[in-house]
């Protein structure tokens, strides 16, 4: 599966065509030049924010996890929600339920909607 495609043998985008379409497109908008890789990584980094490491692995063509950690960033406050999630499951599992219903919905004491990992 490739998501940058083009109508190479490959299917996919080859470097040398992207390297000189790029050259055109700094020199028409009078950009300062720059690495072509700074767009996946810029990429990369804002996909690391959205979803699982493992199908961000995949779909980032990585082939181990120590590389596609160097994207993941996790946010204060996504640490703090998985905490919270965590913490309500514990309760449940104490008080003789197998979820609490707060784990379930996603829903926090501040009343902020978030994604569950179940």
């Amino acid at each position: 599966l490739w998501i940058f495609t083009a109508p190479t043998q490959s299917g996919h985008a080859e470097p040398s065509s992207i390297r000189k379409q790029h050259l055109k497109a700094l020199a028409k908008a009078k950009v300062r030049p720059f690495e072509i890789y700074c767009w996946r990584h810029t990429c990369l980094t804002e996909w690391g924010q959205s979803m699982d490491p493992w199908t961000f692995m995949r779909l980032a063509g990585h082939r181990s996890m120590p590389v596609t950690m160097r994207y993941v960033h996790p946010q204060d406050e996504t640490i703090l929600a998985a905490a919270r999630r965590v913490r309500a499951a514990q309760e449940k599992t104490l008080s003789g339920d197998k979820f609490s219903d707060k784990a379930e919905t996603g829903q926090m004491e501040t009343g902020k909607q978030i994604d569950v990992i179940n």
